[in-house]
């Protein structure tokens, strides 16, 4: 809902985003390899066997102008996320993990608004609605690490649909019209969650930032626009218990291993205003530079999608 344009007083939209996400392409480090080439350069990253995971996500979200500046924003997510593995083992198994995501409630402020700029700024909080399994810090123990310690780390899944905890957030976007040329775009947002989820997981800071450039095509009706993407996210993480083995015992506090990003993608999207009151848009999404937060051995890796894409159809009413 960033960059649109505000609605009158008691005006709601409302509308629907789907979004496909297949995330099949490896990093390690800064560099995008095969599962083979994972294999040669870093053996203990590659133990679990090749691993392909596809999230799809559809969100139903409100717009609701409370005065001609002020919009309440309201968007409940329903989540499916499918995990692909060659063999299975304690730590990833074919699976499909369905349902709810985490209610996101916030409201959106107009600063100005005039014929060349609009600035807005937005502010809310996610609320844990999002389906989640609970973990021990033993779902975080390598198999090697596992065997040297003794313990045994039961059959488990990472797979998460919330982070368990009320998160806010803030942002601002900005759109610039120039004179007889393009429209320009910028947005940033930011999320820091407080605390803890009951089982000890905390979700890292994170944030994005970008820009865009747009042109009318078609009379109009239709708008074609190339955002430029950055993201941020922090190492996630895990305050649990130790856990105690028959040889040693292994800490319950620790940096959760494969997590934390940058990333940087490109965003053409196509706009179509079908009616006064009815807009649909789609877009792509496609990953041009991940790096990733290394732990102290430098042997993290994390899947990065090839391509996404998102559809959004809304209605003014």
């Amino acid at each position: 809902m960033r960059y649109d344009k505000p609605l009158a007083k008691g005006e709601t939209r409302l509308g629907i985003t789907s979004q496909y996400r297949a995330f099949t392409r490896l990093v390690h480090g800064d560099d995008y390899i095969s599962f083979a080439e994972l294999g040669e350069r870093s053996p203990a990253a590659a133990e679990h066997g090749n691993v392909d995971v596809y999230a799809w996500q559809t969100d139903l979200w409100l717009r609701w102008a409370v005065s001609d500046r002020t919009e309440l924003l309201v968007t409940l997510p329903y989540r499916s996320v499918r995990m692909r593995v060659d063999h299975d083992d304690e730590h990833h198994r074919d699976e499909t993990f369905s349902g709810l995501g985490d209610l996101r409630f916030g409201f959106r402020r107009v600063l100005r608004n005039d014929q060349r700029m609009r600035l807005a700024g937005s502010a809310g909080l996610s609320l844990p609605t999002g389906r989640r399994n609970s973990l021990t810090a033993a779902a975080y123990l390598d198999h090697h690490e596992a065997e040297e310690l003794g313990i045994d780390v039961q059959a488990h899944s990472h797979t998460q649909l919330g982070t368990g905890t009320v998160d806010p957030f803030v942002g601002f976007d900005v759109l610039w019209r120039s004179e007889g040329g393009p429209t320009l775009f910028g947005s940033t947002e930011v999320s820091v969650p407080l605390y803890d989820a009951g089982d000890g997981y905390r979700k890292a800071a994170s944030g994005s930032v970008t820009a865009g450039v747009a042109r009318r095509l078609a009379g109009g009706d239709l708008t074609a626009t190339l955002f430029a993407k950055l993201s941020y996210a922090g190492r996630d993480e895990f305050h649990g218990t130790p856990v105690v083995g028959t040889i040693g015992t292994f800490a319950g506090s620790l940096d959760v291993p494969n997590t934390g990003r940058v990333e940087v993608s490109v965003q053409p999207t196509l706009t179509w205003r079908v009616s006064e009151d009815v807009a649909f848009e789609t877009q792509l999404n496609v990953p041009v530079y991940t790096r990733i937060h290394e732990d102290a051995e430098g042997g993290d890796v994390q899947l990065t999608e090839r391509a996404g894409l998102m559809v959004r159809l809304s209605y003014l009413r």
